[in-house]
């Protein structure tokens, strides 16, 4: 179990590369195509619950203070009640739930979690978007945000690779007794 200098350092790491995935993006209409995403998946699927929702949390918190270092044109507090405000407040739910579910790291509790961490974020923040703009029609709203939940599959993939690399190497440098 990481000490809690670790958990510290991997939260500030997380919401830092949270930053950067922020500023990684492709603007389209109102919700820009980031690769945010990534970064919570990812860090549901290498950390341990408090830390992972703890990292999505100082990332908010950094936002919510006027630090600009969220993916759209909104910052501080109007980021939350603009558009894609349900978007941002679901990451700490979903990095939380996602770790709970794949802590036991086996491929079907990391599938599970992952598929858990979409619904929260895509559940939060499509029904914020259509309560946002008052549009009573889900069917509209989810064909619409359709190219964003096929990115996020793309990047739900690309996590679940990259987080068995990292787990495969920390095994490795564990068993080598190198730092």
């Amino acid at each position: 179990m990481p000490s809690r200098a670790q958990r510290v350092t991997y939260s500030a790491l997380f919401a830092v590369l949270m930053v950067v995935g922020a500023y990684l993006k492709v603007p389209l209409l109102q919700v820009p195509l980031t690769l945010q995403t990534f970064f919570v998946y990812l860090s549901g699927l290498l950390l341990d619950p408090t830390t992972a929702a703890s990292a999505q949390a100082i990332y908010l918190l950094m936002g919510l203070t006027g630090l600009p270092v969220f993916a759209g044109p909104l910052v501080g507090p109007q980021a939350f009640v603009g558009p894609t405000g349900g978007f941002l407040l679901s990451f700490p739910i979903a990095a939380l739930v996602e770790a709970a579910l794949s802590s036991r790291r086996s491929r079907m509790s990391d599938v599970a979690g992952l598929l858990s961490a979409f619904v929260v974020i895509f559940g939060m923040g499509l029904t914020y978007f259509m309560a946002y703009f008052s549009k009573g029609e889900p069917v509209g709203v989810l064909t619409a945000f359709l190219p964003f939940m096929l990115w996020d599959g793309v990047k739900m993939a690309l996590a679940y690779v990259v987080a068995g690399g990292v787990r495969k190497f920390v095994r490795q440098r564990i068993t080598s007794g190198r730092p």
